[in-house]
């Protein structure tokens, strides 16, 4: 498994996982992303239109979750709540609503604390919005008719399962770039699926890398 960077100049596909941790986790591999690949070495950045549509909604489930785990008192003024800055913007944002409508005497705990639940998830999902228009505007995205002849032949190389076929998506992406540019392709990411046919794929002219620094998603989620 190469841990090195793709040489200057190279394709690149991203992988679903990494965009992932990109846009859940900005701090841990999203500098690593842009200012080694694009700006220090001019590479071309690829992704699907399928695996960014599944990767958006499943930050945002990730982020809800999160939320309704440090939500469970429903009381957001608990210490373990405060450090999130997004929890407490949106708390302002409620508490504002709240003033506008009715005398805060007239609103019960119930009714305040929906308020507060709706107004956090408009914000969870306006975060999760924007922090993938931020990624997708450093990728180059292809729609599924791009890469569809390679398709099968990615779903035979992984041994794909996976009724959404997120690797499958990526690798025929990968296949289509090396077979039209005539060129190797780097393939980004930390999936092992990626890793258990290194040899393979290889062979068809794909090179996985793993290169993500910094905090993991699964201490993130320790909460």
């Amino acid at each position: 498994m190469k841990s090195a960077l793709p040489p200057p100049s190279s394709i690149v596909c991203v992988d679903n996982n990494i965009v992932f941790k990109a846009v859940y986790n900005p701090n841990s591999i999203v500098i690593e992303l842009f200012d080694k690949l694009i700006l220090e070495r001019s590479c071309i950045l690829y992704s699907t239109e399928a695996n960014l549509r599944r990767c958006q909604e499943a930050v945002e489930r990730k982020i809800l979750h999160l939320v309704e785990k440090l939500l469970r008192k429903r009381d957001p003024r608990v210490e373990h709540v405060r450090q999130f800055s997004f929890i407490m913007d949106a708390l302002e944002i409620a508490k504002g609503k709240i003033r506008k409508g009715k005398k805060l005497k007239e609103l019960n705990q119930n009714e305040a604390f929906k308020t507060f639940t709706d107004e956090l998830i408009d914000y969870v999902r306006n975060f999760v919005l924007q922090r993938f228009d931020f990624i997708k505007s450093f990728l180059e995205l292809k729609d599924f008719a791009f890469y569809k002849a390679k398709f099968e032949d990615a779903v035979s190389i992984l041994r794909d399962k996976e009724p959404d076929n997120e690797d499958a998506n990526i690798l025929a992406l990968a296949l289509t770039l090396h077979e039209q540019e005539n060129k190797p392709v780097y393939l980004w990411t930390d999936d092992n699926d990626f890793y258990e046919v290194e040899q393979i794929l290889k062979g068809y002219g794909v090179i996985p890398f793993k290169r993500v620094e910094g905090i993991e998603l699964d201490s993130l989620m320790d909460v």
